[in-house]
Order: structure tokens, then sequence, then C-alpha cells
């Protein structure tokens, strides 16, 4: 599906840039969502891993399950049905990443429905 210039200049300007270091945490497992920390990811440049902490009877187990790379995206769940993180994500080096936040992406969805179809 594609879209006209002035969709895409829309889009951006509705987003934030970060730049993080490696190893820096941009989101944790089972982390309470606010309107503070609302947002899903997008890497531009660099990688990151993801993790999820399996929980036994008496112990816990990080296990590195995927690794994320340019052009990827994460967080979405957790923004649209504003539930808990499900995973913690973590840079493996400088990452470059695109971020926006609920109400912004709630903005767009009314002028472009069928962005909807992208994320889900």
């Amino acid at each position: 599906m594609g879209y006209n210039q002035d969709v895409i200049n829309n889009i951006v300007k509705r987003m934030d840039t970060v730049l993080n270091t490696p190893e820096y945490v941009l989101c944790s497992q089972d982390e309470e969502i606010t309107t503070e920390n609302d947002e899903m990811f997008f890497i531009a440049r660099g990688k990151c891993k993801v993790i999820v902490r399996d929980k036994f009877t008496d112990r816990f187990e990080d296990k590195n399950i995927r690794t994320l790379e340019s052009g990827s995206h994460f967080g979405e769940i957790s923004m649209l049905y504003q539930c808990n993180r499900s995973a913690t994500v973590i840079s493996i080096n400088y990452c470059t990443c695109a971020k926006i936040n609920r109400q912004n992406y709630n903005e767009l969805l009314q002028i472009y429905p069928s962005l909807n179809d992208i994320v889900r």
C-alpha cells in the first residue's frame, strides 16, 4: 500500500526521534502503560534485543527471543490495547528510533483509517 508524500509527512511530524546508547532499556516487561509511556517504536538504525522473563515455580529465566533491526517496530501491543509490556527491549548498539504515542496514533487513524491495517 503506497502513501503520498503529504501522508508520510503528516505521520512523521507526529513522531519523535530518540537516540539510545548500547544497553539502554527502551521498555521493560510488565511495565504498566501510562500517558507518559504509551508509545510504539520504529527502529531506523541499529539493533535491539527482545527478552522475555519466564517464571518457573522456583526461579525466573530470561530468554533472548529475537533481535530487531532497522525497519522493525515494537511496543504496538501495549500501545493499542493499553496493557502491560509483554517483553523487555534493550538496544544492542547505538540505536536511532522513531516513536509515536497513542494520542498521535489515534489522530492519524481519524485522518487515515487504513493505517490501522499496517500496525495490526
